[in-house]
């Protein structure tokens, strides 16, 4: 690639996720009909038209075998089930654009630095500043009312977001990019954004994202024991931190008693889901499942009324594309965490938090429809931080060790 076409993917990437969120961030549903359809497709457009200029148009190999096939399974599940048409192509055309952007650009972006990342990781890291300081300006209540309510469910902390979950995936996204910033600086201060991103995540009470943090940190706690004492040391204050909230904070004990832990009637609900969801998978869906966007309805088809999606990624997967995006998907995780082993020979400490983010993700798309590559906003940050830079940094130290 020539100096002259270089760009900055890191740049791109937040100004991806930051288009996605525009409409939220400045007050409008960025869920609601029409608009969010329309920016979306805007959004994406732009950015791949910016992305193939600078690249002159150039695809990876490994990309265009799994776009088509993915294509040619979502027309035949039009075929054999057409409904929500238009929603269908739609979600199909955005799937296959960050699939390019987010695999086919970190595979053939011949000039990427790790300036680039540390770019995103600062200015995401400001996002989510923004974030936390909007909550406590137009809502305080929700964050001061943590400290005293009976119940946790009584004031719903969401910032811009569309709701308290989506608000707590992009704090635990934002705690991985701290310890991402701290893995590729050393400087503390990302220890402090991570501390607090915490802090408000607990909060926030945000169960299944709290639990997948809780994955998180005790995988890093497990891989930095030898290997870097300040990325354990920030881990350990993590876990102080909770400790000492629970033990302080009477309604946040009762949080992790009553609402963390008590899973059993959270985990009956989800079992009836899981079970209606592969009833509703037979014949040919099996194979090419019911096309994007038609999750939900295919639910509630089955006899589950208010229920919009499979509460688990996976499983998401194979409802909308079947085996076929089943087998795909895993196969891009896999070259993703085939790039996170590889990163192990250059940095270890970039290493071992990729791969307690992947796991830490994996973990939370067990519980909420978190899928890679897909079109939601918590989507398109864990796509950044567990597919599109690891594989953008395996490629930049094989070419590094090229060129010694």
């Amino acid at each position: 690639m020539n100096e002259h076409k270089r760009m900055n993917l890191g740049k791109v990437y937040f100004l991806y996720l930051f288009g996605v969120l525009f409409l939220q961030i400045i007050g409008l549903d960025g869920r609601s009909g029409t608009l969010e359809t329309a920016w979306k497709i805007a959004v994406i457009s732009c950015t791949m038209l910016y992305i193939v200029n600078k690249s002159a148009w150039r695809v990876s190999k490994q990309v265009v075998v799994p776009c088509m096939v993915y294509l040619i399974g979502q027309v035949l599940a039009y075929v054999f089930f057409s409904r929500a048409t238009v929603n269908m192509f739609v979600n199909c055309a955005v799937v296959i654009g960050m699939t390019y952007m987010f695999v086919s650009m970190t595979l053939v972006g011949g000039d990427f630095k790790l300036e680039d990342m540390l770019w995103f990781i600062k200015a995401f890291i400001a996002l989510m500043l923004y974030a936390v300081v909007y909550q406590l300006i137009m809502d305080p209540g929700a964050v001061f009312g943590a400290l005293f309510r009976e119940s946790v469910y009584s004031d719903m902390m969401h910032s811009f977001f569309d709701n308290k979950q989506t608000f707590g995936m992009f704090l635990f996204v934002a705690i991985i990019v701290s310890c991402l910033g701290m893995a590729l600086t050393k400087k503390r201060r990302y220890l402090a954004a991570a501390v607090l991103f915490f802090a408000m995540l607990f909060v926030c009470s945000s169960r299944t994202s709290l639990l997948a943090c809780a994955v998180f940190v005790v995988l890093m706690l497990v891989l930095f024991f030898r290997s870097n004492k300040n990325l354990a040391f920030a881990v350990t204050l993590l876990v102080l931190l909770f400790v000492l909230a629970v033990l302080v904070v009477p309604s946040l004990n009762r949080f992790l008693t009553e609402v963390l832990f008590d899973t059993e009637k959270t985990v009956e609900a989800r079992e009836a889901i899981w079970e209606v969801s592969f009833r509703a998978m037979r014949g040919i869906k099996v194979l090419f499942g019911y096309g994007e966007g038609n999750v939900g309805e295919v639910i509630r088809g089955m006899d589950a009324e208010m229920v919009e999606n499979a509460h688990n990624g996976f499983l998401h997967v194979f409802i909308t594309g079947g085996l076929i995006k089943l087998i795909l998907y895993m196969a891009v995780m896999i070259l993703s965490l085939r790039s996170i082993v590889r990163i192990y020979k250059h940095n270890i400490a970039l290493a071992n938090v990729f791969l307690a983010a992947m796991v830490g993700l994996i973990a939370f798309s067990m519980g909420e429809s978190l899928v890679l590559l897909d079109t939601s906003s918590p989507c398109v940050a864990a796509s950044i931080v567990v597919v599109a830079f690891p594989i953008a940094l395996d490629g930049y130290y094989r070419r590094k060790h090229e060129t010694d």
